[in-house]
């Protein structure tokens, strides 16, 4: 008599490990700024009630399709970053829709009430310094691993970014002097244009559920 192994425990297993919610680092929580939801005004010196659009600069590769039975590059294929400030300081990265598809995934949200709670999101908050938005986020990965960042853009006026600098934060191990995880200014990186969206989802965050996130 054959035996069968069912392959639906090991499945589900992994799909829990992935939805778990881990406590986040302490290194992380030191390293990130902490939130107080007070009125920021970023909303009078740019648009904000939308998003802004970026090429991602990490993420540019070639576009290739067969002709005559060869593979030839038919011009560059490029993916967008999309982010979003809200005025209490919250900000959101990776809004989780193709970049044609955001208008109308955020005012989908709005009907139906839902908001971003994600962990697989990038969550954080902003402080503006001059004409710079220092952004923080994070998010958790498949597991117990994290991803942390801080990343500022200049205002180049009221529908226009630009990122300048990025930071992984709190580093361990071998990471700490991995050349590609070290800060970096970064020169003429594609410009996020602003994208206005009639209807957004409220303001909200799982870590407005945290309570290492506040100002004490």
């Amino acid at each position: 008599m054959r035996s069968y192994i069912s392959i639906f425990p090991v499945l589900l297993f992994m799909s829990c490990v992935g939805l778990f919610k881990y406590p986040v680092p302490k290194s992380l929580k030191y390293a990130m700024n902490c939130y107080d939801s007070t009125y920021t005004g970023l909303d009078t010196m740019i648009n904000i009630h939308g998003y802004y659009t970026q090429m991602n600069v990490s993420d540019k590769h070639g576009k290739f399709k067969y002709v005559n039975g060869e593979l030839v590059e038919i011009g560059i294929d490029t993916t967008y970053l999309n982010v979003m400030f809200y005025e209490d300081g919250i900000f959101i990265r990776n809004l989780g829709f193709q970049d044609y598809a955001a208008s109308e995934g955020l005012e989908k949200m709005k009907r139906e009430g839902r908001t971003f709670n994600s962990r697989s999101e990038y969550h954080g908050t902003y402080k503006v310094s001059g004409d710079t938005v220092k952004t923080q986020f994070i998010s958790q990965g498949f597991g117990n691993v994290w991803f942390a960042m801080e990343v500022w853009y200049r205002i180049i006026d009221k529908s226009t970014l630009q990122l300048f600098f990025s930071k992984h934060l709190a580093l361990e191990g071998p990471d700490r002097k991995n050349p590609d995880f070290q800060p970096k200014f970064i020169k003429d990186a594609p410009y996020a244009k602003f994208v206005y969206v009639e209807e957004i989802p409220e303001s909200d965050s799982w870590l407005k559920k945290e309570d290492w996130f506040w100002c004490k």
